[in-house]
């Protein structure tokens, strides 16, 4: 299979139905033909979308990209932000005692089910509500040392549930009892 995802290459989402593939297949080989005689004329760019035309235009090709495409690409990875800033309030005792806590981290993942556009033959996808990501929350538990300072901060690298750099901010609650 060509490294190039021919979607990318007409920029058209993988619902596309096929007028809307043959209006983008005209449109950029109109632009980037030879002998077009345009500035962005472009062999190289030409013979791409040529090739992806010529896999998306026939149904079962494209039936079958689809498939290898889906397998190859689209296995669902966490996506987390590096690194995740938590603030975490506590008394002044529970500070000096230190202890363990949980830390909710909300992360997502590109849907596995319209891959990551958030459209369907039908509309919008119905497992991630069209936003083509997938929302969930890992819960963290991470272990505060006795003796922390109100505004310190506190560094973990966690690897369960998703992979994680958690820079926790100590904070007191004030006033405290």
């Amino acid at each position: 299979m060509s490294e190039h995802d021919w979607y990318d290459v007409l920029g058209v989402d993988p619902g596309a139905t096929h007028a809307e593939i043959r209006a983008a297949y005209r449109r950029l080989a109109r632009r980037y033909h030879p002998d077009s005689g345009a500035e962005e004329a472009d062999p190289r760019r030409f013979q791409l979308v040529q090739e992806a035309w010529e896999v998306l235009s026939d149904p079962q090709r494209r039936a079958a990209y689809d498939r290898r495409r889906r397998r190859r690409r689209f296995r669902p990875r966490p996506l987390v932000p590096q690194p995740v800033r938590y603030t975490l309030v506590m008394s002044p005792y529970e500070a000096s005692t230190g202890g363990t806590v949980e830390v909710p981290i909300p992360f997502g993942f590109h849907c596995s089910t319209c891959n990551g556009t958030g459209r369907a033959m039908w509309g919008p996808c119905e497992h991630c509500a069209g936003a083509g990501l997938v929302r969930r929350t890992a819960v963290f538990r991470v272990t505060v040392p006795a003796g922390v300072r109100h505004d310190q901060v506190l560094h973990y690298r966690v690897a369960k549930p998703v992979e994680v750099e958690l820079l926790l901010r100590v904070a007191f609650r004030w006033p405290y009892p």
